[in-house]
């Protein structure tokens, strides 16, 4: 190999005067050699080409990493580094008032947009619910204690009408008043015996206030009968007490 790097072969190394002058020497005449000469220069070019083709570098992995991080680092200037405008969209709600008549009925199974109906059920449910408020307003009020007698009639076997505001007298002096008429059943007769009769019936106190709410009472009299027989045949008695008599302010609504 000379110092291009090319091979040297011996027919380049003999000189061709030495050819030449074997050839003479030996008596024969020198022969053409012009296309093997031809052929060598075509060998020579081949092989140079190879090395040439050989010699060429391949592109180093170095180029495209540079390539890699210039794009890279283009990204992160574009992104974080150059100036950005934000966009920001509020939508503005607006309210939309439409009027139209649409039919709620049971004889259809799907909703009919040609006549604007919709499928609808009937439900119902019963429930009571009891709210608490507190009371801020005040009022005065006057109440009457109110309760239950038993009126009983020993006096003859005839009924006794009383009509409504009968006074009933307590052993202490208060005044209680039917509120409605009654009839007292007459007493009855057994073995020569008279048997009471009697009857339930409401009553109310003639005047409002607490002194009225009383416990139950052994004997009410009646007034209207006093100075006649039947004072003391007729008489009443309460099992239960006398409630809600009041005189005051109370807390209402307001």
């Amino acid at each position: 190999m000379d110092k291009n790097g090319k091979k040297i072969k011996m027919v380049d190394i003999i000189r061709p005067e030495k050819k030449t002058k074997t050839l003479q020497e030996s008596g024969k005449e020198p022969t053409k050699k012009e296309p093997a000469k031809k052929e060598l220069k075509k060998e020579l070019k081949t092989e140079e080409a190879i090395k040439i083709s050989a010699a060429k570098p391949k592109k180093p992995k170095r180029l495209k990493i540079l390539i890699f991080l210039f794009f890279g680092f283009l990204i992160y200037l574009i992104f974080w580094v150059l100036p950005r405008a934000g966009i920001n969209i509020t939508t503005k709600k607006t309210s939309l008032e439409l009027i139209e008549r649409i039919e709620a009925t049971t004889n259809i199974g799907s909703t009919v947009i040609s006549t604007k109906q919709i499928p609808a059920e009937i439900f119902s449910q019963r429930k009571n619910n009891v709210f608490s408020f507190l009371a801020t307003g005040k009022k005065n009020v006057e109440r009457k204690a109110r309760g239950e007698v038993t009126i009983y009639n020993t006096y003859s076997s005839d009924d006794q009408p009383l009509i409504a505001n009968t006074r009933l007298l307590t052993p202490d002096g208060k005044v209680f008043r039917l509120e409605k008429l009654i009839v007292v059943p007459g007493a009855k007769i057994i073995e020569g015996k008279i048997v009471s009769s009697s009857v339930k019936t409401s009553v109310v106190a003639d005047k409002a206030g607490q002194e009225y709410n009383i416990g139950p009472v052994s004997h009410f009299t009646i007034p209207g009968f006093q100075g006649s027989e039947k004072y003391q045949s007729f008489y009443a008695k309460s099992d239960t007490p006398m409630t809600g008599g009041f005189v005051g302010e109370v807390a209402v609504p307001s």
